[in-house]
């Protein structure tokens, strides 16, 4: 059971009444993005505001050592099959993956946005404690909608050798 938060001033019933009503619930709220397969991206996307006169970059692709690529292939199969991600044939901006290790034990999976941090303006309106309302995963490379990845392809099975390209398909953003 993830912890919620109450406002502290509603009354002591309405809250014992409210956390019941949710607890009997629960089974209706998505505790993970696997929860919601087939959410409609025109419910709400985020879109970057790209300055056209940039041109785009693509980064030089990365060598990784054997258990980092093993660790990102994971993730790439984790996230495509939850459908966040799909393979893309013709890329026009490409950053690389950055991988690093988490403090307890495994891979965390970053992408190195320099470039386009560099072709985005800056927003005059920020939202408020953006931090404080976003989902716990804007720590992983699923919070933005335009990411790349990239995999070499190791097998001789593959039907096209070589790298493959993906990026995060529209979804809902949430807050």
């Amino acid at each position: 059971m993830t912890t919620s938060r109450i406002g502290s001033s509603i009354s002591p019933e309405l809250r014992s009444d409210l956390v019941a009503f949710l607890r009997l619930n629960s089974e209706v709220f998505a505790w993970s993005y696997n929860d919601m397969p087939g959410i409609s991206p025109d419910i709400i996307s985020h879109r970057l505001s790209v300055n056209p006169a940039v041109r785009p970059v693509r980064q030089k692709r990365r060598a990784y050592d054997p258990e980092r690529y093993e660790a990102m292939k994971a993730e790439v199969d984790r996230l495509s099959s939850i459908r966040f991600i799909r393979e893309v044939d013709y890329p026009t901006w490409l950053a690389n993956v950055v991988m690093v290790r988490k403090p307890r034990k495994g891979w965390r999976m970053c992408v190195d946005y320099t470039n386009l941090n560099r072709a985005c303006p800056k927003d005059s309106f920020p939202l408020p404690r953006i931090d404080q309302l976003s989902t716990p995963q804007r720590a992983t490379p699923s919070s933005a909608s335009w990411m790349l990845i990239q995999v070499t392809t190791r097998s001789s099975c593959t039907p096209r050798p070589g790298p493959h390209l993906f990026h995060h398909r529209p979804r809902p953003l949430l807050l």
